[in-house]
């Protein structure tokens, strides 16, 4: 049978010292449920809480059109928290990105392509319309692509 790491509640539930810290951490999972359930979608992908000091709980959004977003939900959220054990009296919203962008893909200036592709992407762009914004992004592709 192999070895297997014990889980993190396991180990804060042994060590009686790090019990305040387990009932926090407890105490935002069931928050961030709350919020999860609160707010769109779409919003809850891009924020998350963060932390509750005293009775403010802090919501960090990754970018500041988020954080605006939230601000307009804070009475929807102020609601849909105001039946937990936690007693939040303030909604701080802070700009703090997830996790870093990945780098934009540059364009190898020197790169070339092989005949048969040229010849693909210039027959896919000549069956479309004129006006067709795929068929003038193919033709500056083939330009620039040497």
């Amino acid at each position: 049978m192999s070895w297997r790491a014990p889980s993190l509640n396991r180990v804060l539930d042994a060590a009686p010292e790090l019990s305040a810290l387990a009932e926090h951490a407890a105490r935002l999972s069931r928050l961030q449920d709350i919020y999860a359930r609160t707010v769109p979608d779409y919003l809850a992908e891009v924020s998350r809480v963060a932390n509750l000091k005293l009775s403010t709980l802090i919501i960090h959004a990754d970018n500041a059109a988020v954080a605006t977003k939230l601000k307009q939900l804070e009475p929807r959220l102020r609601t849909a928290f105001a039946g937990t054990d936690a007693s939040i009296s303030a909604l701080q919203f802070k700009v703090q990105p997830a996790r870093p962008q990945p780098p934009r893909p540059s364009f190898d200036r020197d790169a070339h392509l092989s005949e048969d592709a040229r010849n693909s992407l210039e027959g896919l762009s000549s069956g479309l319309p004129e006006d067709s914004p795929v068929r003038r992004a193919l033709k500056r592709f083939l330009n620039n692509a040497g």
